[in-house]
């Protein structure tokens, strides 16, 4: 078993936590937003803060939207502003904490810390706070979190996906496989997921696997970019371990 020690690459797992909002417009601008209408809820959500700037659930969803829209600047701002009204809300917590996962892991890690004491039976903060530890090479606190939430909720598939990612980035390359591949095999899985899992295989020196993985749910042309792509997180990844 390949053992290595490196910075964590940007190929996470990520998820919206959704909550009711009781404005009719705003619950359907939260609609629009978790089935990938992200500008159209932005819309929404912006004509309701030009009546209430102080909206906290506009704000939220405006901070979201923002988000998926890869306007991080204006995200981070609009989820500080909800930050300014109730310094406790898990959701503006947990999507400055996702803003910061790569650039401050740190930072964001106590950002994740204040949303579980806000809200302890918080999944989504549970994990991206084990992200947050990953991405800082604390994986066997970031593992120990992932195995409770799996304890708590088998069926999260997330938290299963990323504890294998963890372990293959601690080197434990063997288990991660075994984690990930009844997740990933036989059409299961999302395309993040099974980009992931032949990112895992790769790092075991499966590249055989992994192109034909990556071939069962992309065209040729898209396979091969991906495959180049990874190929050098991985050249990477053995560069900083000294392999």
């Amino acid at each position: 078993m390949t053992r290595f020690y490196f910075v964590f690459p940007l190929i996470l797992l990520a998820s919206c936590a959704a909550q009711p909002t009781e404005n009719p417009k705003l619950r359907a601008a939260k609609i629009l937003l978790d089935h990938g209408g992200a500008n159209s809820a932005l819309h929404v959500a912006q004509s309701e803060l030009m009546v209430d700037p102080s909206n906290k659930s506009a704000l939220i969803i405006q901070a979201e939207a923002e988000y998926a829209e890869r306007r991080y600047l204006q995200s981070e701002a609009s989820f500080k502003k909800v930050l300014a009204i109730d310094p406790g809300n898990t959701r503006a917590l947990t999507g400055l904490g996702r803003l910061n996962l790569n650039r401050d892991p740190a930072t964001a890690e106590k950002l994740f810390r204040r949303a579980i004491k806000s809200d302890p039976k918080n999944v989504d903060a549970k994990i991206d706070l084990g992200i947050s530890l990953d991405n800082q090479r604390h994986f066997a606190e970031a593992q120990k979190i992932y195995r409770e939430v799996i304890s708590e909720m088998p069926e999260s598939d997330r938290a299963m996906n990323n504890l294998g990612l963890s372990l293959a980035l601690s080197g434990d390359t063997d288990q991660a496989i075994e984690i990930l591949r009844p997740l990933n095999v036989g059409g299961a899985g999302t395309h993040r997921s099974r980009v992931n899992f032949a990112f895992v295989l790769m790092l075991a020196g499966r590249d055989d696997a992994a192109k034909s993985e990556l071939s069962q749910f992309m065209s040729p042309q898209e396979a091969d970019r991906t495959y180049k792509s990874l190929s050098a997180h991985v050249s990477d990844i053995k560069v900083n371990s000294g392999h």
